[in-house]
């Protein structure tokens, strides 16, 4: 089981409701009503865990799992463990996703602004949001309804961001337009400028970088990335894009 120091812990399921959370379909139902406490590795999972199989290179502990319930792909029930009960899907690692957020939803957001946090007078902030000690907000600023800004983390004048975004410490993010319901890892940097200069023996003249960055909805950005504005042209960051850390 996860950590409850860090995770919020809910459950324990029943396999109907496994099934109706997963979408998948209930292929064999040993559990005599039981409930499910946790979705763990097929390594690790007894009968009092689900699991899931989505990759051949774990058919081994497939087929020796003591997990009470397995979500798999159609073509593998007839290899399951016999005394397990099955979820068919044909996508169980997505399957398993939507079960991961059963297990550990994201915790309630208490609306709270700290004290150490600075706000710029002109900058508007929405209904239910935290604030961390730190955070500094410049002018302008347009925040959504339920965001939560990490400590030390800076916004510059003038950037907009929607609704349900989680922004993560030590982030610095200007010349940006956001949508909602993104997150940004700790140590982000976006909307500084390019590297652009024109060369001019000895010395080289600095062009100005004059777009932004325009980011979507469902975007993931990883830690210690960085994303700068266009020169000219804006930065398009798409919906449903997902960055990894130190890029």
């Amino acid at each position: 089981m996860a950590d409850s120091r860090f995770f919020s812990v809910c459950g324990p399921f029943k396999l109907a409701e496994l099934a109706h959370i997963s979408g998948a379909v209930i292929e064999r139902d040993l559990s005599n009503g039981m409930k499910f406490l946790d979705i763990l590795p097929l390594s690790t999972a007894n009968k009092n865990n689900a699991s899931f199989f989505n990759n051949r290179r774990y058919l081994k502990d497939f087929q020796s799992s003591n997990a009470g319930a397995i979500i798999l792909d159609p073509s593998f029930v007839s290899q399951a463990p016999p005394e397990a009960s099955l979820l068919t899907s044909r996508n169980p690692y997505l399957a398993y996703a939507k079960l991961t957020h059963a297990f550990y939803p994201e915790k309630i957001l208490q609306e709270n602004v700290h004290a150490g946090a600075f706000i710029d007078p002109s900058a508007k902030i929405g209904k239910s949001v935290m604030i961390d000690a730190g955070v500094i907000i410049k002018e302008n600023v347009e925040i959504g309804d339920f965001c939560s800004i990490s400590g030390n983390t800076f916004i510059g004048a003038g950037v907009k961001i929607g609704d349900n975004n989680i922004i993560s410490s030590n982030i610095s993010i200007t010349h940006c337009i956001m949508g909602s319901s993104n997150i940004l890892h700790a140590g982000a940097s976006i909307g500084q400028d390019g590297f652009g200069f024109a060369p001019n023996l000895p010395n080289h003249k600095k062009v100005l970088q004059l777009g932004r960055v325009i980011i979507g909805n469902d975007v993931e950005i990883g830690a210690n990335t960085s994303i700068d504005r266009g020169s000219g042209p804006d930065t398009v960051i798409g919906d449903g894009t997902k960055i990894d850390n130190l890029v």
